[in-house]
């Protein structure tokens, strides 16, 4: 099959291996971003740790895309998921719908509503306790929204009371902070519309403590031999194989690298080290301050690279769509989906857009290109908003705004978002509002 691919790219049989390898990292990378991005927590200040057999295939190029510096893969990687089954805390969640304001709070309805969580979470707890569990911990949330929101977003509680004064408010700017965090932005004095509020029981099991199997001081391990190994650009290298057996703690090198485990495969890829941790699991380090290889700007671009591309557009595009619609006061915007996210380039040439009505997309380059006539003076942090059907846009109830992007003072690209007017807000964030006294 690897065969009949390279064939039908003009690829080698080695470009084709790696370039499968190189796609599907791609999609592993958008899941993570889903997980991460999207959820507001920046890969960058994270270790990611790799479980599966297959991880230690491709897990620090995909670190390396990531941003993320270091990876931990455990020596028994390929029975992480067994052994986190075996260890994992219970966990039991238990959900009750109940609707408050914050500019109109009832204290008591709140608090009757998480009391009677709570004497679920002990009935729960009580069975596990039979069982000889001991340790247990509890956490209450609420499902929280600005005013005329359509999604929630959850919120933990510093306490199950709200009797204290300063309670209300305290949720309040929480609520706030972690807005920011996931969708960059938040209304300052916006009022809370409070939908649902969950408990959550969490029985702590025993689990072993990880024993060290040497504390180990840095030594320069010995390969048991070398093979000839394809890295993309670097092309084939001859590369040592370590066995995973014969490494003790403190062990480091550099890539080109293989280490063969009994469950697992470990790649270290060139400019990138590795080293053996006192537990004797691995500590990969994708060394960003390592020189890549310079890509030929004169060469064309191969499908591969394009495809890579091509999913890191889309990623951006749907973290786009994401945040448009996770923030709406409209049910048209965040549940019916009646909006659509472009990306034009500086040349004003549609590049690529999230899914949406055809025509809100067609027009977006012909709306950046109004726009860069009559405002040549693009600047860093600028916002316009385009309406006009006869440069461009679908109708003039249609609202986009467009935001040029910069790269080290560079204008390389304009994102565009559109919505219907009446659902994008005029003098509160919602739909038409009763209370408009002029148009």
């Amino acid at each position: 099959v690897v065969g009949e691919i390279a064939t039908e790219l003009g690829l080698t049989l080695d470009e084709a291996a790696f370039s499968i390898i190189r796609i599907a990292s791609e999609s592993m990378i958008k899941a993570i971003e889903e997980i991460t991005v999207n959820e507001g927590v920046n890969p960058r200040e994270s270790i990611l740790v790799a479980g599966g057999g297959a991880a230690g295939l491709n897990i620090l190029p995909i670190a390396d895309a990531l941003g993320c510096r270091q990876v931990l893969l455990p020596k028994t990687a390929g029975a992480l998921s067994a052994c986190g089954a075996q260890y994992s805390d219970v966990v039991a969640e238990f959900s009750a719908s109940q609707y408050v304001r914050t500019d109109h709070w009832n204290t008591a309805l709140v608090e009757g509503t998480i009391a009677d969580l709570d004497r679920q979470m002990d009935a729960f707890g009580a069975g596990l306790r039979e069982r000889g569990i001991e340790q247990f911990d509890k956490q209450f949330f609420v499902d929280a929204r600005y005013l005329n929101q359509q999604w929630e977003t959850e919120i933990e509680l510093a306490s199950p009371s709200f009797s204290e004064e300063g309670a209300v408010e305290a949720l309040i700017e929480n609520f706030h902070q972690v807005h920011e965090r996931l969708y960059g932005v938040k209304e300052e004095n916006g009022m809370l519309e409070c939908l649902h509020w969950k408990g959550r029981l969490i029985a702590r099991l025993d689990r072993p403590t990880p024993q060290p199997s040497g504390a180990g001081s840095a030594s320069q391990a010995k390969p048991a031999r070398a093979v000839q190994a394809y890295f993309g650009a670097h092309g084939r290298m001859e590369t040592p194989v370590y066995l995973g057996a014969e490494l003790a703690p403190g062990s480091k090198f550099d890539g080109p690298a293989i280490i063969e485990e009994p469950t697992t495969t470990v790649v270290v890829y060139p400019g990138m080290t590795a080293r053996v941790s006192a537990a004797g699991n691995y500590i990969l380090d994708t060394a960003p301050d390592a020189k890549p290889v310079p890509a030929d700007s004169a060469a064309p671009i191969d499908s591969v690279d394009l495809a890579i591309m091509a999913n890191r557009v889309d990623a951006i595009l749907r973290e786009m769509q994401g945040v448009v619609m996770r923030t709406a006061r409209s049910a048209v915007i965040g549940q019916s989906r009646d909006f659509s996210c472009s990306i034009v380039t500086a040349e004003n040439e549609l590049l690529a857009t999230a899914e949406g009505i055809p025509a809100h997309i067609f027009g977006s380059h012909l709306q950046t290109a109004a726009i860069a006539r009559e405002h040549p003076d693009y600047r860093e942090g600028d916002a316009y908003l385009h309406n006009d059907p006869y440069d461009g846009n679908s109708h003039a109830a249609d609202w986009s705004i467009m935001v040029p992007v910069f790269c080290g003072g560079e204008h390389l690209f304009t994102v565009t978002v559109k919505g219907h007017q009446a659902d994008c807000g005029d003098s509160i964030p919602t739909t038409y509002t009763p209370r408009a006294r002029c148009l």
